[in-house]
């Protein structure tokens, strides 16, 4: 993440597995960010957030098959054909855990 001041600065870096994602939002604080000095920057407030909002490309073919999805999605995902296969499989048979 770059901050647009003079330049761009990095402050932070993120990484996060998908499963966090809960209702299309995923809200990380500064405690949660790489690198661990940020914690202790002046510049960053302690109850610093930064909140990720996801969307499907397609209102339409969100869950669909590949081979069902629209021209448009077709299109943009065909590099990642194999990988979202797999990932959309996972998706569909995952069982969250009870907590």
């Amino acid at each position: 993440i770059c901050h647009q001041g003079i330049g761009k600065v990095k402050i932070c870096r993120l990484g996060f597995n998908t499963a966090f994602i809960e209702e299309n939002t995923l809200a990380l604080e500064v405690n949660t960010l790489d690198p661990y000095e940020l914690r202790k920057d002046s510049r960053i407030p302690s109850n610093f957030k930064i909140r990720l909002e996801f969307s499907e490309l397609c209102p339409k073919c969100g869950d669909l098959d590949y081979l069902k999805k629209c021209r448009k999605c077709v299109e943009t995902i065909s590099m990642d054909r194999i990988n979202w296969s797999i990932i959309n499989l996972i998706k569909h048979t995952y069982t969250k855990p009870d907590l």
